[in-house]
């Protein structure tokens, strides 16, 4: 996945991991596993997501206001918006928007609905309690402050809203030698393949991302952020930063159904890299509204 930059917060930061991102995109949407993924995988997700969010389209459950953060390509807002619900896909990177972009129109007409805008995790355009589900899937690792985004995930979270964060724990060292060894070849793929893009950019010319006023991509350097969640090691410490942003009762959950039909329908190539992670979970859920919200007669005193 390219090599690892120190990237300092701020601005000047923001901007340069739009730029990184950007220029991964057209990998992200190639390998994108839900993109590009067999049926009963896609289907599995959807059983995973439909026990976390409902999924109207089959059920009849209520469809939910979504803010997918970090939506890259859109697969996630996609599948969502083909369960019924109603999604705004958010990310810094113009690449990533581009091509969700292309991806939504290309899916024509599903049961929800589904839109990107580029906004920061730490900044959404929206009103506090305006959402009733915020999903950030493969993407929570890569915030450069996660504390910062959760608090800002729980502003715009309506009462009895959920946050719910799906990743994997993409750089730890696996236990077993036969893991380590996977752990290798996935990285020695991910090498390959990023130097593979880098080649094909320089030959097609800055991205049609930009426009006129922005920076090329050759003139901001291409190197991933160093964010916290590099460092994670165990699914403890994601769902420590909830504590540290005073976000208690988290709970934990594994997709081991997804990953079970991940292995059995991946292609060969992906099982060669060891491109089959262990997805988890990281579900907390905000209090009901009171009996006066339901009503409609404002907050309680506590809420204020």
């Amino acid at each position: 996945m390219g090599d690892n930059a120190v990237i300092p917060d701020g601005p000047s930061g923001v901007d340069r991991a739009a730029a990184y991102w950007t220029s991964q995109a057209a990998r992200y949407d190639r390998w994108g596993d839900l993109a590009h993924g067999h049926p009963r995988y896609r289907n599995a997700w959807q059983d995973a997501l439909g026990a976390l969010a409902g999924h109207p389209a089959r059920d009849g459950t209520t469809p939910l206001r979504v803010a997918d953060v970090g939506c890259g390509t859109g697969e996630l807002a996609l599948l969502l918006a083909e369960m019924g619900h109603h999604v705004t896909g958010y990310d810094i990177a113009p690449g990533m928007l581009e091509r969700a972009r292309i991806n939504a129109a290309a899916a024509g007409p599903l049961p929800g609905t589904a839109e990107v805008a580029a906004a920061e995790s730490r900044d959404l355009p929206l009103g506090a309690g305006t959402a009733d589900l915020v999903t950030s899937r493969m993407a929570f690792w890569a915030l450069p402050d996660p504390v910062a985004a959760l608090r800002e995930w729980r502003r715009v979270l309506a009462p009895g809203g959920r946050i719910v964060v799906i990743d994997a724990l993409h750089f730890a060292t696996p236990a077993t030698g036969a893991g380590r060894a996977r752990h290798r070849a996935e990285r020695a793929f991910w090498s390959v393949v990023g130097r593979l893009d880098r080649r094909r950019g320089s030959r097609a010319g800055p991205s049609p991302a930009f426009g006129r006023g922005d920076p090329p991509l050759a003139s901001v350097a291409p190197v991933r952020p160093a964010t916290p969640g590099v460092a994670w090691r165990s699914v403890g410490e994601p769902a420590a930063v909830f504590a540290a942003a005073d976000l208690t009762g988290v709970r934990v959950g594994w997709l081991d159904e997804v990953a079970a039909a991940h292995r059995s329908t991946a292609p060969l190539r992906w099982r060669l890299a060891g491109l089959l992670p262990r997805f988890y979970s990281l579900t907390w859920q905000a209090d009901a509204p009171s009996e006066r919200q339901r009503n409609g007669e404002g907050h309680d005193d506590a809420d204020r």
